[in-house]
């Protein structure tokens, strides 16, 4: 085991229930203005497939999902559970077209086939990856052939 990463996994098993309030917070709102303009850059074709790596509380995806207009799949994956099921509260099935689904997972092992997506998104977890040069090298391997990784 990694003591360093299970104790990251703990804070924000810890922090899950107020994060969103905390992001706000520290970044004075501008973490949302942040999201849409990541999203906005990687933007690709309706239709494709997402994945938000360290999805934390969703809200990536959820701008994903407001953005697009026809079917596409979102997959947000996090290791921390606590993280992963304050994420879900905010998820509402009002558009099934455009459902996200929730894997816990590691983006040092990401648990998916290379090639799924058209397009991954990491956010704020990027700061705690310690391996980033292996998790961007898995983050590659799960695009597609002109696939886009915004960070």
């Amino acid at each position: 085991m990694n003591t360093e990463l299970d104790f990251i996994q703990g804070m924000f098993d810890r922090i899950a229930p107020r994060y969103d309030f905390l992001n706000r917070l520290l970044s004075l709102g501008q973490d949302i203005r942040w999201r849409k303009e990541m999203v906005a850059a990687g933007d690709v074709e309706n239709g494709s497939s997402f994945l938000d790596a360290a999805c934390g509380t969703c809200d990536v995806a959820l701008e994903i999902r407001k953005r697009k207009k026809t079917a596409c799949r979102i997959t947000g994956m996090d290791f921390s559970l606590k993280m992963l099921f304050s994420g879900k509260k905010k998820i509402s099935p009002a558009t099934p077209e455009n459902t996200v689904n929730l894997v816990a997972g590691d983006a040092l092992m990401p648990p998916f086939k290379p090639e799924t997506f058209d397009a991954v998104f990491i956010a704020f977890g990027i700061r705690n990856i310690m391996n980033r040069e292996k998790a961007m090298k898995n983050f590659r391997s799960c695009l597609k052939k002109n696939g886009r990784l915004v960070v």
